[in-house]
């Protein structure tokens, strides 16, 4: 039964689903045999789900593909409440909470998944979880990185920078020296949670029962002010990303670099052409006056569903793909990814890149990877705060400050969280 304490987080749908708040964290420890369906949008799974099934008998692993987003888990939540839905889906870590509070969609599988936890660090791990109860195996994660086109910054007499600070004095002697941009203010929530958490933000809390809100608390002002003010100073770009036009930039050696999750590598291997050869991987700056830290932006686990019947069978074909060398390797080969498990058993980090001018990415990576906490939360509602976010970013790039978007998120989303019927204060 669920306390008084975890119907204060979960809020009325979750409590009043017996599935989400009953006794499920026996789940997974059964035989792990038979057929199962899995549902995921990752590049490249149907060649690793064959190999699997050709690589053992007990398992049989039937591959569906769905959209990316919250058309994804759109498609889930209808379909597992329905009775329709598969044993195992992809689902983002900032989307674990939300299905939690909603109640009805994802298994605790605590009991069975305790056996394969050693193969995941604590921040990933705790990913595929919630207060207590895991939902499934962590897959990838997207630590922040920052691609740097070199030879433009070698033409400039320049190194990249440290720490935040001088990235903003990078940025001025870029811009006046050579008519480049050093980077882009990316539009999309996630960046905007990621740069935040990076300066240890803390957008989402639980305490005493209660979930609290802090949108708008100064690390984010600070973060995000930070990116707005050299935007109206024209020393960044503005863009959304992922689109043609911004790789155009990259590519034209217009935006010197790119701060994102490693999995960006990916996206410009597959885009850019004239630069490939230039880029070197680099840590993101840090900010001064606290310690070392990093940030995710990205972050995905194959999550088991309530309702399957071959819950343990999910728990193993999951941590096969997410631990074994085998589909491992071929997951860095089919998309961009980093591995939530062990980094070194993906042979690609440690070669020579040809695209990255020969350098070997895999120290810059877990270096990124172990500057991670496991401190934190995301919220119930993240779909809601970046939209939110993004559209209201380019008012405050107009205005030069974020701080009444952020207090206007904060009251809409604390609202919103309200009226679902959970606890909520404000940080």
């Amino acid at each position: 039964m669920a306390t008084s304490g975890t119907t204060a987080l979960l809020g009325v749908a979750a409590c009043s689903s017996g599935e989400t708040n009953g006794d499920d964290s026996g789940a997974g420890s059964g035989p792990a045999t038979g057929e199962i369906e899995f549902w995921a949008w990752a590049a490249g799974l149907d060649t690793i789900v064959d190999e699997f099934n050709a690589s053992q008998s007990d398992i049989t692993v039937n591959y569906n593909v769905i959209p990316s987003g919250a058309d994804a888990y759109k498609k889930i939540e209808s379909a597992v409440k329905s009775g329709s839905g598969p044993d195992l889906a992809q689902v983002e870590a900032q989307q674990i909470p939300t299905f939690a509070v909603s109640g009805g969609v994802l298994m605790d599988v605590a009991t069975g998944a305790e056996q394969y936890k050693q193969n995941y660090s604590p921040a990933t791990w705790n990913s595929a979880g919630f207060q207590g109860q895991q939902y499934g195996i962590p897959n990838d994660q997207g630590p922040l990185v920052a691609y740097v086109n070199d030879d433009l910054l070698t033409a400039a007499g320049a190194e990249f920078a440290d720490t935040w600070e001088e990235y903003r004095d990078l940025a001025d002697k870029v811009r006046t020296d050579t008519d480049a941009y050093l980077g882009t203010l990316v539009t999309a929530g996630a960046f905007m949670a990621a740069v935040s958490w990076q300066n240890n933000a803390h957008w989402f809390a639980i305490e005493d029962d209660s979930w609290v809100v802090s949108l708008n608390g100064e690390a984010t002002r600070e973060a995000l002010n930070f990116w707005i003010g050299m935007a109206n100073d024209d020393l960044v770009t503005v863009n959304p990303g992922g689109n043609a036009g911004f790789w155009q930039t990259l590519d034209a050696s217009e935006v010197v670099s790119y701060t994102t999750g490693i999995w960006g590598y990916r996206g410009m291997k597959g885009n850019l052409e004239r630069t490939s050869g230039a880029w070197r991987a680099m840590p993101v700056p840090q900010w001064e006056g606290i310690e070392p830290m990093n940030s995710l932006w990205g972050g995905s686990n194959w999550a088991v569903m309530e309702g399957s019947k071959n819950a343990a069978a999910a728990l193993k074909f999951a941590d096969w793909l997410a631990a074994e060398p085998t589909a491992m390797n071929l997951q860095y080969e089919n998309s961009g990814y980093y591995p939530a498990s062990d980094a070194e058993q993906v042979d690609g980090y440690a070669e020579s890149d040809e695209f990255f001018g020969g350098q070997k990415v895999a120290s810059v990576f877990a270096e990124a990877a172990d500057l991670v906490g496991d401190d934190w939360q995301w919220g119930p509602s993240m779909t809601t705060v970046y939209t939110l976010l993004e559209d209201s970013i380019g008012d405050a790039i107009k205005t030069g400050d974020c701080t009444e978007m952020l207090n206007s998120v904060q009251e809409e989303v604390v609202g919103r969280l309200r009226d679902s019927g959970l606890e909520v204060r404000e940080g």
